[in-house]
């Protein structure tokens, strides 16, 4: 915010160009259940009490537990460090979690009535905003602070910023890091629901709404201008009405201190004069024809030309494509003077002796005075090129076995049905199996907080297994079952189907 303040907006030092983000922001809040919030504890108002006007039941409001207090604030860490949501594991403990909030929002909605029951609008405003950099995170506090309307729109926005991350096009993402066409449906009906959920919280939601409707929109602009690599807003002045420039004396030479009266130059030595008085332009002198000492392709390469079409009348190492200064020379000669030069070939050289013997095959059709014999390199070329089509042939057809291969392995598939009957035979041992099955700690972690049974966390397991993974099939879950010493739970679901593959 420093670097914002100081540095003007064109400026790139100011910008966050690249999309950092701020991974020193963690919001910790409580990993253990606070014995207070258990319901059983609490002891029940009566329903025939009748409660004065103004005064607040504390039993009202949202039943908060220990798992919702954990999805609302695990919450926080997407918001933080949007990048984590591209994760597979990560994205639907986010959904899921997100599903939960939006569901308790819905459930238990602000009005006007609760509101003014609460004194929330009898409440003298202060004189200036006061700003509060974080919420507090306390188990106890967290119905009283669902109850408040600023703290459900600073989660409701924060929402609406991590989906427009989600869903814009960001120069710094990667290419893995793109929504699938179910997930941008989802994030497009939660925007939707969580704009409902901002215009029905008093006070004035149908105008908050717009306003941050109308902050998002401009933000989408900012991003492109950052995609655009920051281009200054100030435009160019033309002046048109310039001052003509007064043309400056020109300075005397050094030249001209040694020029004689008859316009040349003396150097002081007899020689020097001589050779720079040779033309009275010395630059156009080096430029004349008479100084090009380049040779011609006819020339340079006669005899290369002739040692390739004779090869038996001078030994290899006497060759002049052996000749590291020749190869030299001839790779620049080739470059300003020959088109083969920059011809694109399937299949480069490993040496520069092959090249140049394979351009001087090249240059002997065009040059006049060859001594190569047309045919001979006709049929090396007609050599040359069926090599190179059977190479490719056979590249071709090792490709289409290992695409056959694959489409074998796909075709075998694990049901929904035989998930939960290997769930039910797994039980304790699909934390082992899970390892085996290539999931890391963190999915491990995040089955068992999703299911409250072993069977069900198991099942859990194994349907993700299922559905993600592209190799996901009987063969593969063979040799896992068997290092967990289920073999017989293999026979027992997959034994009838696999017999039946085999014939």
């Amino acid at each position: 915010m420093f670097l914002v303040k100081v540095f003007p907006p064109p400026a790139k030092s100011g910008v966050n160009l690249q999309g950092h983000f701020n991974m020193e922001n963690v919001t910790e809040y409580s990993l253990t259940v606070d014995d207070d919030l258990i319901p059983s504890t609490r002891e029940e108002k009566p329903i025939s009490v009748e409660m004065e006007e103004g005064e607040m039941d504390e039993h009202a409001g949202v039943p908060i537990d220990y798992n919702l207090y954990r999805k609302f604030w695990i919450l926080q860490d997407f918001f933080r460090y949007p990048l984590q949501v591209y994760n597979r594991v990560s994205w639907k403990q986010m959904q899921h979690n997100t599903e939960e909030v939006l569901r308790c929002f819905t459930s238990y909605k602000l009005d006007e009535v609760k509101m003014s029951s609460r004194n929330i609008t009898s409440l003298k405003q202060p004189d200036r905003d006061v700003y509060f950099a974080k919420y507090l995170t306390n188990q106890k506090l967290l119905d009283l602070e669902l109850s408040d309307s600023n703290f459900r729109r600073s989660v409701l926005v924060q929402l609406l910023i991590l989906f427009q991350f989600l869903m814009a096009s960001v120069k710094f993402k990667l290419d893995v890091q793109e929504l699938s066409e179910e997930q941008s449906k989802w994030v497009s009906d939660c925007t939707e629901r969580v704009y409902e959920l901002i215009k029905e919280t008093p006070p004035g939601g149908e105008k908050f709404a717009e306003i941050v409707k109308h902050v998002l929109s401009r933000e989408i602009n900012w991003n492109h201008w950052k995609n655009e690599g920051c281009p200054s807003f100030v435009s160019k002045v033309f002046e048109t009405d310039k001052p003509p420039k007064t043309q400056k004396s020109r300075k005397r030479s050094i030249a001209d201190e040694y020029r004689l009266k008859d316009k040349k130059i003396n150097l002081g030595n007899t020689e020097l004069s001589r050779l720079w008085n040779l033309a009275p332009d010395n630059l156009g002198a080096c430029r004349s024809q008479a100084r090009v000492f380049l040779p011609s392709l006819e020339d340079f390469f006669e005899d290369a030309i002739y040692q390739v079409e004779s090869p038996s009348d001078v030994a290899e190492t006497e060759k002049l494509v052996n000749d590291g200064n020749y190869g030299w020379r001839a790779l620049r000669l080739l470059a300003r003077c020959s088109p083969h030069f920059f011809t694109y070939s399937n299949m480069p050289p490993k040496t520069l002796p092959l090249y140049l013997e394979g351009m001087i095959k090249k240059l002997a059709k065009d040059l006049p005075s060859s001594l190569i014999k047309h045919e001979e390199v006709a049929e090396e070329e007609d050599e040359q090129q069926e090599e190179d089509e059977e190479f490719l042939k056979h590249e071709q057809e090792e490709a289409e076995q290992v695409n056959e291969k694959a489409a074998e392995s796909q075709l075998e598939t694990v049901s929904k049905d035989q998930v939960q009957a290997l769930a039910a035979r797994v039980l304790g041992r699909w934390k082992k199996l899970a390892k085996l099955l290539h999931f890391e700690d963190d999915e491990i972690e995040y089955f068992e907080s999703e299911a409250a049974s072993v069977a069900e966390q198991a099942e859990k397991m194994l349907q993700v297994w299922a559905e993600n993974l592209t190799d996901a099939s009987p063969p593969v879950l063979r040799p896992a079952l068997s290092e967990c010493e289920l073999e017989s739970a293999w026979h027992e679901v997959f034994g009838h189907d696999a017999a039946t593959a085999d014939k």
